[in-house]
């Protein structure tokens, strides 16, 4: 056997070895890297070179994975497109799929060794056998003359564990004995046989639900009863009452529970609706909307309050519905018992509030059944335009881009909207300008207003829009200005969003001086800019759950677990901001259109009707997108092509949701199914298939329609994204009603629009 000689250099370390072994038991540090160097032969005819290791991310406990590796051979990325041995996605034991590959580099799981994933447990462990190995064909990349492997530890914050690499070997196969794991994902199926896609024209569900005492309730589906129980537990059981309404509705129960303080003191409450399943096989699980392949577990997520379950015998959700529960809730299938609880709920003295909450029976058992009766009941089907494209101003000294690369941004894309991007420094200290830091701006805003109004002349009809974060302000001297706003740690210490410097957080409220001073970005963005909308970034919420700076927003509490006392009064951001910036969005919506980035956490805000996406870097995001605007961003992470875009495309298809474009990386030649996809108000929505009063989007074959006469224009996008105009579909009438069927190929989509 050839004997191959590494050095590894190791953040000041020197390693070698021998035989096929060019390294053992790496271990780079956060953000360092490893170089490796070495001999090798040529690989002979019908012959693979195979470079093999193991990594982790080093934990006391398995412990999920992030983007956190990066690899270079010869001064050439290993990518996809030399990974043999892994799919595109990594499953994990709970059921959601995650990008083992991404622009950051190789996702690396956490754990304390390389064996334990496969014994655990765990939900947030994978069910891949071979999540810890990676394989590359480098044949096309070895050099005999020498070779220089970097491994480097990618630093994305707040990532501190150190990358733990197993042995790094170099063998040749012959290429009949290599087996390759396709990379790219498996498209729809063709077309096997007539699906009829038509929404109903009326919804009810047959119940009957009937009180049961004061703090329990029964729903009868035809031979099936749920049972609902409610708790609420307080330090003292006298303190409080509870006054209770029950109104049954089309598609589900209403319950009203108004809690009264009867004391001079705060107090706070721990609060379950408990469904217990009664001995019932549980079929399937949604908690907030993912699905949960172990059938229990617990999560929290305000934009998706709710508990989805389906047993052998019938179906039903619970939803948390007004502004506290929905930010407090946690949904939980635990020991046989669905539920929704509240285990913060804080009253002030002598204070009044009214919980609302919904139970779905859903007897077909169809859990996008209950999501679109969720949203019927949330009154969210509202018209959503776009798509919208961000575009990045050139530096002063940068070339600006021709006219015909900027019409070809906006017309290939089928851009309603264009957006500038954060506004930046064009003076040291070099550093984005974040809310009320617009004020040192300088030449920004006029190139921005240039290149904004070049992209109007271009595209008439186009609406310019620029980027605004309120929570963030870089202003020099923000954290003396704004202290009665300052977003503060347990230990007091300012919070500072997560970056490469310091961004401070504030809380803006209609009565602080950050409240006050950071609505003149609005007017200084229609002049200065010459904005006629607003992009507003991470509207609900920031990284910071709560502040502890002394403010409390009435009803969150962290209490002692067993004897319900209240340790601390902390504010919860999204409710302590809320009304500050409900007053602007209504302002900013009397002037002009309002896209915000992130769903609604609580009802107040989701009765303010605009546009609102989420971002897919996790592309299971879009789950969050389910209860309000079905709408999610591009992958910056994994886009690269025109083609990764119509991939992507797909994708949010079959997450029933709409596509909005990230930045302008890519050069796009021709229009995608985007330029068919606005307007559209949701009538239905089911994976790979989206009902639009004004069109129908499908990712698969089937037979498609209104259920009325109205007439279809089909246009049909190949695997690329590129429309293909010979594309025929059989449109006829049945019964009166117009039908429109679709045999799609793989990797197809298609647009039906409404005439």
């Amino acid at each position: 056997m050839k004997t191959l000689f590494a050095t590894a250099v190791l953040v000041g370390c020197i390693a070698t070895a021998s035989a096929d072994v060019i390294a053992t038991n790496l271990v780079v540090k956060a953000g360092a890297s490893a170089t490796l160097t070495f001999p090798t032969r040529e690989a002979a005819t019908a012959e693979v070179a195979l470079l093999t290791f193991q990594a982790r991310l080093a934990s006391p406990r398995v412990g999920g994975s992030t983007y956190a590796m990066r690899l270079q051979l010869n001064g050439q990325p290993l990518e996809p497109e030399h990974i043999i041995n892994k799919p595109r996605t990594l499953t994990m034991r709970d059921g959601r799929q995650l990008g083992w590959f991404a622009s950051p580099g190789w996702r690396v799981p956490y754990a304390p060794d390389f064996a334990v994933q496969e014994k655990s447990k765990s939900s947030i462990s994978t069910a891949d056998p071979e999540s810890h190995r990676w394989t590359f064909d480098v044949t096309r990349l070895l050099r005999p003359s020498g070779n220089r492997l970097v491994i480097a530890a990618v630093p994305n914050l707040p990532l501190t564990s150190p990358l733990t690499l197993g042995p790094i070997e170099l063998t040749f196969k012959p290429s009949e004995f290599v087996k390759r794991v396709k990379w790219e994902e498996e498209e729809e199926p063709v077309w096997t046989g007539p699906s009829l896609f038509v929404p109903a024209k009326t919804h009810r569900v047959d119940y009957r639900a009937t009180p049961r005492g004061e703090r329990a309730l029964r729903v009868k589906v035809g031979a099936e009863s749920f049972d609902i129980e409610s708790e609420f537990r307080c330090a003292d059981p006298k303190a409080f009452r509870v006054k209770r309404s029950v109104r049954s509705q089309a598609e589900c129960v209403e319950v009203t529970d108004t809690i009264e303080n009867l004391t001079d003191g705060d107090i706070g409450l721990m609060i379950h609706h408990r469904v217990p399943l009664a001995g019932r096989k549980v079929e399937s699980l949604h908690l907030c909307g993912w699905p949960k392949a172990l059938k229990e577990g617990s999560q929290h997520q305000a934009m998706h309050p709710s508990v989805f379950v389906a047993t052998e015998t019938g179906g039903f959700a619970l939803l948390a519905r007004d502004d506290v529960f929905r930010v407090h809730c946690r949904s939980a299938l635990e020991g046989g018992v669905a539920s929704i609880n509240d285990e913060r709920f804080g009253l002030a003295p002598r204070a009044r509030y009214t919980m609302r909450w919904n139970f779905f029976p859903v007897p077909s058992r169809d859990y996008w059944n209950f999501v679109n009766a969720a949203r019927r009941a949330l009154d969210v089907n509202f018209t959503l335009d776009g798509p919208m494209g961000f575009i990045s101003t050139p530096r002063a000294s940068a070339p600006k881009p021709t006219d015909a690369e900027l019409k070809a941004f906006a017309d290939n894309r089928g851009l309603r909207y264009a957006c500038a991007t954060i506004p930046y420094a064009d003076k040291a200290p070099y550093r984005y300008l974040h809310g009320t830091g617009y004020l040192e701006a300088d030449g920004w805003a006029t190139r921005s207003k240039e290149l904004l109004q070049r992209l109007v002349k271009l595209r008439p009809g186009l609406i310019p829009v620029t980027y605004f974060h309120e929570f963030c302000s870089t202003e020099n001297g923000s954290p003396e200005k704004y202290r009665d706003a300052r977003i503060l740690h347990q230990d007091g210490t300012q919070a500072n969003y997560p970056y490469s410097y310091p961004l401070p957080l504030f809380c803006p409220t209609l009565d602080n001086s950050y409240g006050r001073a950071a609505p003149s970005f609005f007017d200084w963005a229609r002049q200065a800019v010459g904005a006629r909308g607003i992009y507003w970034d991470e509207m609900d919420g920031t990284s910071e759950t709560f502040s502890f700076d002394g403010r409390w927003d009435g009803h969150t509490v962290f209490m002692d677990p067993k004897t319900l006392k209240i340790r601390q009064k902390p504010a919860m951001i999204t409710l302590l901001s809320q009304e500050w910036r409900i007053k602007q969005a209504k302002d900013i919506l009397r002037w002009g259109p309002l896209i915000a980035n992130g769903q609604p956490q609580t009802e107040s805000m989701m009765r303010v009707h605009f546009l609102r996406f989420v971002e897919t870097g996790d592309i299971n995001h879009l789950i969050h997108a389910q209860l309000y605007t079905p709408v999610g961003l591009g992958d910056h992470l994994t886009e690269k092509t025109e083609k990764d875009i119509a991939r992507q495309i797909r994708a949010h298809l079959r997450f029933a949701c709409l596509y909005y474009y990230y930045g302008g990386h890519i050069k796009t030649t021709y229009p995608q199914l985007t330029s068919r996809m606005y307007p559209f108000t949701p009538i239905e929505l089911r994976p790979g298939v989206l009902i639009g009063k004004e069109r129908i989007l499908a990712v698969r074959s089937g037979t498609f329609g209104w259920g009325d006469r109205s007439k279809h224009e089909v246009h049909a996008f190949d695997e690329t994204g590129r429309e293909a105009p010979d594309f025929k579909a059989e449109t006829s009438e049945r019964d009166g009603t117009t039908l429109t069927e679709l045999r799609l190929a793989k990797g197809w989509t298609a647009a039906i629009v409404r005439k």
